[in-house]
């Protein structure tokens, strides 16, 4: 019992006035006693005190994000806390305007409103909510871009784990995306190459797609085997433009590797010293104890070689000059227009060379590898010839490179008394039963 009053009109309206009352749940009733002392009871009506407005909680878009204008509309999120009240009301406010009014919400939902035609550009909104008691709360205003995103590649953001690999040796291609726009991108396409993508490049990998944020980045990679000569290595975003974007013109970036087309040999000729490949472990042992001179061979092992009928490239069966050799073995290699092809190696430098007891003069030469103490030259065998007397594709005379035996020199990986270097793709030259060299030593 709150209170008693004894100052009653009858068949009239009467008050109570309760101070004190709390927040909250609560039920009222009236007993009223006459003067015969017949007492009589009211219907019990629940009611609610409600003096706390709904909090007001934001969801989508987050704050200071970007929309992507391609779109065409903008979802809205967000959610009443009311401990009061099952079924507030909400208006949705953007940019000042009232986008959605008196939307019907439920407590501690989530609720999601879809608003389309917005501008180009940034936009505010919040939201105020209030409760069947006419509380009102309100939610912190929030700004978006409306907007394009504009993904960023160039050249200085494709990083290769390993600058200097050797032929078809897996390497990571890395690339940075950056999303320099005012919008967020979903759904972006990011393909790897070789060779330009606008000139017939070919792809490599898989297609990647990715959501990047306005003013974010990430990392993309992908494995790539390399080719003999240089690769072009090519990252594309967007290449399609599916999306629309501020620059459509910033999506490319490159790196270019080359790789050595050569293999480089080197190592002693006693019994105690191994016949190495640079770079890699040991893979012959020689078992010759004592020699003056005498030199390295190495030929494609399915080559049949004709000791007493070996040229040098570049003179025909008659020791004439003949001018074409070095660009027909480049073609011949795969080595044609690469940086270290035969033609841009062998640049006029000649040596004599003694094959089984007999000189063969006019040898062309390039240093083995990085000074004049040791020499490799090329050798044809004249006995392939079918009949126009000289070296050619038609025939594809067997080819021997020849190096000088020079005992305990400087070479560019030690002292040692050999070093030669030997086309990687010599291992098929001469039929395409194997991909192996086999390797001749002459000593006197």
């Amino acid at each position: 019992m709150n209170d008693t009053e004894v100052t009653i009109f009858a068949n009239q309206e009467n008050y109570f006035l309760i101070n004190g009352i709390s927040e909250g749940h609560h039920n009222w009733s009236v007993e009223c006693i006459d003067a015969d002392l017949n007492v009589g009871y009211s219907s019990v009506y629940d009611w609610t005190r409600d003096l706390t407005e709904p909090s007001v909680i934001l969801d989508l878009p987050s704050n200071n994000s970007g929309i992507d204008f391609n779109s065409g509309s903008v979802t809205f999120r967000w959610k009443a806390v009311d401990s009061l009240d099952i079924f507030p009301r909400c208006d949705l406010i953007v940019d000042g305007n009232v986008e959605e009014n008196g939307k019907l919400v439920t407590n501690d939902t989530f609720t999601t409103e879809v608003v389309s035609g917005l501008s180009f550009g940034e936009h505010y909104w919040n939201v105020s909510c209030w409760d069947r008691s006419g509380n009102i709360g309100y939610s912190e205003t929030r700004m978006f871009n409306f907007s394009y995103s504009d993904f960023f590649v160039n050249d200085s953001m494709v990083i290769l784990n390993n600058s200097f690999p050797n032929e078809g040796e897996a390497i990571l291609v890395n690339v940075t995306v950056k999303n320099i726009g005012y919008a967020d991108g979903s759904n972006v396409l990011v393909q790897f190459y070789s060779g330009n993508p606008s000139g017939g490049g070919t792809q490599f990998g898989n297609n990647q797609s990715v959501s990047i944020g306005w003013n974010d980045s990430l990392f993309v990679s992908e494995v790539y085997s390399p080719e003999i000569g240089m690769n072009e290595i090519y990252v594309i975003v967007d290449q399609y433009d599916d999306i629309t974007e501020f620059d459509e013109s910033n999506n490319l970036g490159n790196k270019n590797i080359s790789v050595g087309a050569w293999q480089f040999f080197y190592g002693d000729m006693n019994s105690e010293s191994n016949f190495a490949l640079a770079g890699n472990q040991d893979i012959v042992i020689w078992n010759i104890t004592s020699f003056d001179e005498g030199s390295i061979f190495v030929a494609d092992s399915e080559s049949v070689v004709s000791w007493s009928n070996l040229i040098a490239l570049s003179k025909n069966l008659i020791d004439g000059d003949v001018s074409g050799d070095l660009g027909d073995l480049d073609n011949l290699l795969s080595m044609t227009g690469i940086i270290d092809s035969v033609s841009n190696l062998y640049v006029g430098d000649e040596d004599v060379f003694s094959v089984f007891g007999k000189f063969v003069d006019e040898v062309p030469v390039t240093n083995s590898t990085n000074n004049t103490n040791f020499i490799t030259g090329i050798l044809w065998d004249g006995s392939d010839d079918s009949g126009n007397g000289e070296f050619d594709i038609v025939d594809k005379e067997d080819l021997i490179f020849v190096t000088k035996l020079n005992e305990n020199s400087v070479g560019a990986y030690g002292i040692y008394d050999y070093e030669v270097r030997v086309p990687a793709t010599l291992r098929s030259y001469a039929g395409s039963g194997g991909a192996e060299v086999v390797f001749y030593v002459e000593v006197f």
